[in-house]
């Protein structure tokens, strides 16, 4: 098996509020298409999934599976404020991972 537990996801939200996973190459691998009360009038403040308003991460370094390793490390976790666009976002996704370890 060839584990690498050095991990980089950068998780960026535009000014449209669609919101973007780069991974450690600082490619795109995921994508949430923007949810909000000036694209769907029929949402209210509590309508779930919206992708505007303050970002919720309710957990880090787990899921909703078994863990099968016995133990997650979170060994670094930032904000950056504003959206620094796709190309910077996977900039600092490679530059993480050669940081910490490319394998």
């Amino acid at each position: 098996i060839n584990y690498n537990p050095n991990n980089v996801f950068i998780i960026r939200r535009d000014s449209s509020f669609n919101m973007y996973l780069h991974n450690r190459d600082g490619d795109i691998i995921a994508r949430i298409p923007a949810k909000t009360p000036a694209l769907d009038p029929s949402l209210t403040a509590s309508s779930p999934g919206r992708t505007d308003g303050d970002l919720v991460i309710n957990s880090l370094g787990e899921s909703n599976s078994q863990i099968t390793s016995g133990k997650v490390f979170l060994n670094r976790f930032g904000v950056i404020t504003r959206d620094v666009g796709a190309n910077e976002a996977a900039n600092i996704a490679r530059q993480l991972a050669d940081l910490y370890g490319r394998k």
